[in-house]
């Protein structure tokens, strides 16, 4: 019995921990104008811009925007930096697809959701 229940959760523990990767890769948002490269640092999430179509004063490749993201059985949480607001606000993501991630950017009782499309 013992190594039944092993087992499982050895089974369980691999499948979540393969679903939190699932959001790993390079991301363009839907104007088309930037990338971030999504990667992971010890426990959690990184984000950071690699590719700018417009130069932007205050944003540049190699910039952190997106930061401390966790995985939560089904979505991921962190903070978004807005470089050309200047201020950090509360993330939500999920996976809407395999290519498709679904951003929400919360600000006290206000909220903006986008899609973005895996490039790789």
């Amino acid at each position: 019995m013992k190594i039944v229940i092993s087992f499982i959760v050895f089974i369980l523990f691999n499948f979540s921990s393969k679903d939190s990767d699932a959001i790993i890769g390079q991301w363009e948002n839907p104007d088309g104008t930037r990338r971030v490269e999504i990667f992971k640092n010890k426990d959690t999430y990184l984000g950071k811009i690699v590719w700018l179509k417009v130069k932007e004063p205050k944003a540049k490749p190699g910039d952190i925007v997106f930061k401390d993201i966790q995985f939560n059985d089904t979505h991921w949480n962190g903070k978004i930096t807005l470089p050309t607001e200047s201020r950090i606000f509360d993330m939500e993501l999920r996976l809407v697809s395999k290519n498709e991630l679904e951003i929400k950017a919360s600000y006290k009782s206000m909220s903006r959701i986008k899609v973005w499309k895996r490039i790789y």
